[in-house]
């Protein structure tokens, strides 16, 4: 099962929960605690039992979208900015001229060595 850890398999398999479809059928809230890890990481691996039985139900590849969480993840991330792109370019810039330029130095023929 994606995303599920040996603990967590331990922890579920000692709750009877040995396949991923018990998982996706185990009763949300959690209503145990577990002894290693927190209860929001299984209801996060029983989602993804739920999803990936849909998905075996149905034949096809089915997902589903989390929510955006403001100060997490992808959100951290700075909004397109031209200085960004600015600072990136002018290395490589430089780089292609010294390149471009160290083509120009090399001798036009190569001589072989015997």
């Amino acid at each position: 099962m994606a995303g599920i850890s040996k603990s967590q398999i331990g922890e579920l398999q000692r709750r009877n929960i040995a396949t991923t479809a018990d998982l996706a059928l185990m009763p949300l809230p959690v209503r145990w605690k577990p002894d290693r890890g927190s209860m929001q990481s299984y209801e996060k691996v029983r989602e993804q039992a739920r999803v990936q039985m849909r998905g075996r139900a149905e034949g096809k590849v089915v997902y589903e979208a989390l929510a955006v969480d403001p100060g997490f993840g992808l959100t951290r991330l700075p909004g397109p900015r031209r200085e960004i792109f600015s600072l990136i370019s002018k290395p490589i810039r430089s780089l292609a001229r010294a390149v471009s330029n160290s083509c120009l130095a090399m001798p036009s023929r190569i001589q072989a060595t015997s």
